[in-house]
């Protein structure tokens, strides 16, 4: 990103990221959340000797190869992270959240239309299977779903991903998470869990080239049928330590996720240039290793969070009527009509 962009704006989102993981914990600590938050290290490897060497003329600091015990490994590097389980999570925001006044939650209660442009009133109108609602202002935080809106027609792309838990008979202490990296675009993560279980995630290579099985879908009921088999004996082949480990997968499942037509996630926010949307605020992301400024939420137990302060800048930008400059997010990632037209 540093060479793409310059070295402040890269420094820029950095930050951002790291504030939103001390924001999740700050937050989960000082609410007593029970989410198995652990705060740990990733293991960034990579498998790939060009993808290793790239990185390494962009970060001096690299560490050399020879970290242990991947196989296959050519160069890796650490960094502070943490996970959690999002699904008890969120459960403890919304038992927070009902306990106020003024708010009408639905669940299973799918959009159908967004009015054009405002009622008479000055509120949108916004439909539903189960009525209409009247709002003054909208947010739309739907990840794949948000394809559906006119102006991010083939510039919002869904897509369905696969993960799959592993199960260790005897599962030995993994305190860390790691990113298997055979280039930029294919990539597995491994996520121990408190029970010794183990979230996996990725598989592209088994189906990315296969764009009829994963494309312009939000289909989650069904598998992706050639990434399914990917993961037999996936540890043991991955890990030397769990060689005979009798690791197996015990659940396997697939999410719908949306990439765009850039390649940095942008939360996009209102444009007040669009006299039609001057009262929408949008809030998105995309799946690139799952990044704290992410917005969107994956079905399942492992999913990826919405970031807290983007959901805290969107309510400012909201609330107090302030504009995107005065917000915590970083300049890179507010569109303009421009940035959308010329993709």
């Amino acid at each position: 990103m540093a060479t793409k962009h310059e070295i402040d704006v890269a420094a820029e989102i950095v930050e951002f990221e790291l504030a939103n993981l001390e924001a999740l914990q700050d937050y989960v600590i000082d609410n007593n959340v029970d989410c198995d938050f652990i705060m740990n290290q990733t293991v960034d490897v990579q498998l790939s000797e060009e993808h290793n060497s790239s990185l390494k003329r962009g970060f001096d600091d690299l560490a050399s190869a020879g970290v242990s015990g991947i196989k296959g490994a050519n160069g890796a590097f650490k960094y502070t992270t943490g996970h959690l389980w999002p699904y008890k999570l969120i459960h403890h925001m919304f038992s927070r959240t009902l306990s106020h006044e003024h708010l009408n939650l639905q669940t299973n209660t799918p959009v159908t239309n967004i009015s054009y442009s405002p009622h008479p009133t000055g509120k949108w109108i916004v439909t539903t299977s189960r009525g209409s609602v009247r709002g003054q202002k909208v947010i739309i935080s739907t990840n794949a779903y948000t394809a559906l809106l006119p102006e991010y027609h083939e510039k919002i792309i869904p897509y369905r991903a696969i993960c799959i838990r592993i199960v260790v008979p005897t599962p030995p202490m993994l305190a860390d998470s790691y990113s298997l990296r055979s280039n930029l675009q294919d990539f597995d993560y491994l996520t121990p869990q408190p029970d010794g279980s183990i979230i996996v995630g990725g598989a592209r290579s088994a189906y990315f080239r296969h764009t009829e099985d994963c494309y312009g879908s939000v289909d989650d009921t069904n598998l992706i049928d050639r990434a399914k088999d990917y993961f037999d004996e996936y540890m043991q082949k991955t890990l030397s330590w769990l060689g005979n480990s009798g690791a197996y997968t015990a659940q396997i499942w697939t999410g719908s996720e949306c990439t765009m037509f850039q390649t940095i996630s942008v939360l996009i926010c209102r444009n007040k240039a669009w006299a039609t949307l001057q009262t929408h605020f949008r809030m998105l992301g995309m799946s690139l290793g799952g990044k704290t400024f992410s917005s969107w939420v994956v079905s399942q137990d492992t999913v990826f969070l919405k970031s807290p302060l983007a959901g805290k800048a969107i309510s400012r930008m909201v609330l107090q009527d302030i504009a995107y400059s005065d917000t915590e997010f970083p300049q890179l990632f507010e569109e303009t009509a421009l940035r959308l037209e010329n993709g």
